[in-house]
């Protein structure tokens, strides 16, 4: 293999574009489809397949290039392509917080103008973003103008398409011009975002990378972002990396500082406790570093318990005391054809978190499981409250324990610490969602008034070398205040009247045999 033998210029490589578009450029330059391009630049793992058509998707992935051999690239592109992947992540790590597993598009997301110029950027990949950062009126699509089609997978594709086509034939460049276009590759597409700029900076900084949390890590590379959440993430990272504070009150940051000594003594406690309430597992042999494990687990899940009744506390004494009798009736409500829309905000709230059926009877009590109701399946223990939140405290506890090496060390201390602040907020964030549906329906009709499984946007910066935890949010209360404004002001949004004796709710099953016994006497009297 020479260099010569190819039509290559190393300028045609610049900031951000992604591997897709590098490859499909060396194609377009050079007559080639994606199988000549595992040829050429494959590794022994490529060379071991007898066909190249053969080589699956892993070989032919274009986020971690498994199939590419980095001497070759060099040879032929004058740069190590795996060595560019690491310093575009290390650039773009501040803004994401994870991996590019997470991050990437599993399909080919264009800007329809950037690729009308042969060029693709890795931010359109991304998927934190919905518009080009190139061209902000610009929607990124994954689907060709003309066919509708899906452009196909971001990697090396067993297609025989030409480059910057789609599979029906139709060309995404302006022109077939070819002087033109490479030409136009010279040029480097200008970001239109100050403040993502200012973030791409920040990796040059003498700050020791910290932990980052946010649930970006559990939507996985599947979902979406709005731009506002987007644009609210950037705002908790310029505020932590820039040192710059927020000029308006709706943003809240907590810092924690850790006290390891202190920790050491609640690790003991924990596990005194957790032996107790479960000796019969350890009457013959000592704690080991997974009971030490486990006792952390459970004290989070009592924890978590607690917190969970303290804010139905908070909402019944705060939001909903004028509506105690509508939740105790919810059911004979709805029977009867009258409807609280605050008893059904409240009710829909408590069957996601408890992961229970109220539809027979929903009273303000509580009638949650026993303590003893903590199990452990495959080794993975329960945690409460459920629903969505149930995924992101394991994922929560995961990372905490990741940065831990020694079981000892643990801080118990600073995980509980993130758990009060977080698990309130979204606790009552989830709520204030549960009230959005009922106050506007029509917002959620599209999804058969189905609430998404979402997290709103935080960031938790966890800094072992400083030991300090710093926790950004929004400010709930004043979103939920106004909800509950929007609702009283609502004619009808509670039809319950004291002075009518609602009819007993009964449940499907007695109507079912009191139907039965009706058609009985009806028979009888025959």
């Amino acid at each position: 293999m020479n260099k010569k033998e190819f039509v290559w210029d190393r300028g045609w490589i610049h900031s951000y574009l992604s591997n897709w578009c590098i490859f499909e450029r060396f194609k377009y330059s050079n007559a080639l489809n994606n199988n000549d391009i595992l040829r050429i630049f494959g590794n022994n793992n490529v060379n071991a397949v007898k066909r190249i058509e053969g080589v699956g998707d892993y070989l032919r992935d274009l986020v971690i290039l498994t199939g590419i051999d980095e001497g070759k690239a060099i040879e032929i592109f004058g740069i190590n392509l795996k060595r560019r992947n690491s310093l575009i992540y290390k650039k773009i790590r501040p803004i994401l917080g994870l991996t590019f597993a997470y991050a990437i598009r599993e399909n080919i997301t264009i800007c329809p103008c950037c690729i009308k110029f042969g060029f693709h950027s890795i931010f359109h990949q991304m998927t934190l973003f919905k518009t080009c950062i190139y061209h902000t009126n610009e929607t990124l699509v994954d689907s060709c103008e003309k066919c509708g089609n899906i452009l196909g997978k971001y990697l090396l594709s067993n297609f025989s398409n030409p480059p910057f086509t789609c599979a029906c034939g139709f060309c995404l460049l302006d022109n077939n011009n070819v002087v033109s276009i490479f030409k136009s590759w010279k040029n480097k597409f200008r970001i239109d975002n100050e403040e993502l700029i200012n973030l791409l900076n920040i990796y040059k900084s003498q700050k020791e990378t910290p932990l980052l949390i946010q649930p970006i890590r559990i939507l996985r590379k599947y979902n979406e972002f709005d731009q506002s959440n987007l644009s609210r993430l950037i705002d908790y990272q310029k505020n932590y990396y820039l040192n710059k504070e927020f000029n308006e009150n709706t943003i809240l940051k907590e810092v924690y500082s850790q006290n390891f000594l202190s920790s050491k003594n609640a690790l003991k406690t924990i596990m005194t406790n957790y032996k107790y309430n479960f000796n019969y597992r350890y009457n013959i042999r000592s704690f080991l570093k997974k009971d030490k494990i486990d006792a952390v687990f459970y004290d989070v899940y009592m924890q978590s318990r607690e917190i969970y009744k303290a804010i139905k506390r908070y909402l019944m004494k705060n939001y909903l005391n004028d509506h105690t009798t509508c939740i105790q009736l919810n059911n004979e409500l709805k029977a009867n054809d009258s409807f609280c829309g605050f008893s059904l905000a409240f009710t829909f709230w408590r069957e996601e978190f408890e992961e229970i059926n109220l539809s027979q009877k929903v009273k303000q009590g509580s009638i949650e499981s026993k303590i003893f109701n903590f199990e452990c399946y495959l080794e993975r223990f329960s945690l409460y409250p459920k629903g969505i939140y149930a995924n992101y405290l394991e994922e929560l506890l995961d990372k905490c324990f990741n940065i831990t090496q020694d079981v000892n060390s643990i801080d118990i201390n600073q995980i509980k610490k993130v758990i009060n602040t977080m698990l309130p907020y979204l606790l009552l964030e989830r709520f204030a969602e549960y009230l959005d549906l009922i106050l506007n329906p029509t917002k959620y009709k599209p999804n058969n008034y189905y609430l998404h499984d979402i997290i709103p946007m935080h960031l938790i910066v966890i800094e072992q070398h400083i030991q300090e935890t710093t926790i950004y949010h929004q400010n709930i209360f004043n979103k939920l205040e106004k909800l509950i404004q929007d609702m009283q002001k609502e004619k009808n949004i509670c039809g319950f009247d004291k002075n009518f004796k609602y009819e007993r709710y009964r449940t499907p099953s007695e109507l079912a045999i009191l139907k039965m016994d009706l058609n009985r006497g009806e028979n009888a009297t025959k």
